[in-house]
């Protein structure tokens, strides 16, 4: 009986280990589990017993957690230690076992462990060239170039993009004409956006020399996917034609 006890006991003391926070609710019941975070005034917490449950944080009345948390107040201040709530609605941070405790008021706390938003920026583009050469019955030239560079963080996108269309035949050019754009979007939200755009071009096939726009408004990205990309945009368009 004794060695039946010991090891009891034991079970008990590893599986309290494993917990790495406990919960107390306004009315008084306590759950010990792991903290996954604490966003938008919603507590949730992974338990052995119920699984992953979501409280309302105003329905916490202490949350003490053995392992850092990382914690984001409302000015934007970013900390990582280990996190006590208490009654007073006191928040207590430890950020390293030798430095000072750092005391919050609960209205201070806009989150616990957020989602981790990559704001790096990143580069993708594409080069397309085709052409066409033909000699025999006909003497046919072909040249197609266009291409884009994107650089995109989670709140602005910049866009270059060119085109550049050569073709003869019998050696008397038929289409000659180029193209430049510049874009900027500066993003609202996840989707909205507003827009600055530039644009250059030429056409000597129909005497126009240099056609420039300026152009601004409100974009909306439907769909952003590696291989697939749909937005629409509503704006006004200055252009300047001289041939």
């Amino acid at each position: 009986r004794f060695l039946q006890t010991s090891v009891l006991l034991s079970l008990l003391a590893l599986g309290t280990a494993t917990h790495a926070a406990t919960v107390t609710l306004q009315n008084g019941d306590k759950i010990t589990g792991t903290l996954k975070q604490m966003t938008d005034d919603t507590l949730v917490f992974e338990s052995g017993v119920f699984g992953e449950i979501k409280i309302p944080f105003k329905e916490v009345s202490q949350l003490t957690t053995d392992e850092d948390v990382r914690v984001q107040l409302s000015d934007g201040t970013a900390l990582k230690g280990q996190v006590v709530v208490s009654q007073d609605d006191e928040i207590r941070v430890k950020t390293q076992p030798a430095a000072p405790v750092q005391t919050l008021s609960r209205a201070q706390l806009a989150a616990l462990n957020p989602p981790i938003i990559d704001e790096s920026m990143k580069y993708s583009g594409r080069l397309d060239l085709g052409g066409a050469f033909n000699r025999g019955n006909s003497n046919d030239d072909k040249l197609n170039v266009n291409g884009e560079l994107v650089a995109r963080d989670i709140k602005n996108r910049y866009t270059l993009g060119w085109e550049l269309n050569e073709a003869s035949s019998a050696e008397v050019t038929t289409t000659s004409n180029r193209r430049l754009l510049a874009k900027y979007d500066r993003f609202l939200t996840a989707k909205d956006y507003l827009f600055f755009s530039a644009k250059a071009e030429n056409d000597k096939m129909a005497d126009l020399e240099l056609r420039t726009s300026l152009g601004t408004g409100y974009g909306r990205q439907f769909i952003e996917m590696p291989q697939t990309k749909l937005s629409g945009e509503l704006g006004l368009n200055y252009v300047k034609e001289r041939y």
